[in-house]
């Protein structure tokens, strides 16, 4: 059998086409991915919730999937990330043999507690430390000192 070179245009195809998938099937009620997935805790929240990630297939090449990072307001990626799991789940053919998923499907549960797009620290998830102490400047990219 020949090894599929799994490129990073392949990977975002792959992974636009789950979502469109998603996307098109009609709204269930709850999702329910195979319990037997293999899962382990990676620490907690602020709050004190568990962090979990999720993994899918044995390849070293691993693929990092996140729902959740901005908790309340934007809480359907949680949901968005469970049908795509579920559908690899259902299709691990579609996962290349040489690539394996992690799945984090909430990245910050204390945000969607408390309907929150921030940490409970009052952090958005999004900024950077040079964000947070304004060493950004407008118009430049990060870690470039350049304009553009």
């Amino acid at each position: 059998m020949a090894m599929l070179r799994v490129t990073r245009r392949r990977m975002i195809r792959a992974v636009a086409f789950g979502v469109g998938l998603m996307l098109s099937l009609p709204k269930t009620g709850r999702v329910s991915a195979d319990p037997d997935l293999p899962w382990e805790p990676i620490g907690f929240s602020q709050g004190g919730q568990p962090l979990v990630v999720k993994h899918l297939g044995e390849a070293s090449s691993r693929v990092l999937i996140i729902g959740g990072q901005h908790g309340g307001p934007e809480s359907n990626t949680i949901h968005l990330v469970q049908q795509l799991t579920q559908y690899f789940v259902d299709h691990r053919e579609d996962v290349p043999p040489s690539l394996g998923l992690d799945i984090i499907d909430m990245a910050n549960p204390d945000g969607v507690a408390v309907g929150s797009r921030q940490y409970l620290s009052g952090v958005d998830p999004t900024e950077t430390g040079a964000d947070r102490i304004g060493k950004v400047t407008a118009g430049t990219r990060m870690g470039d000192s350049r304009p553009g």
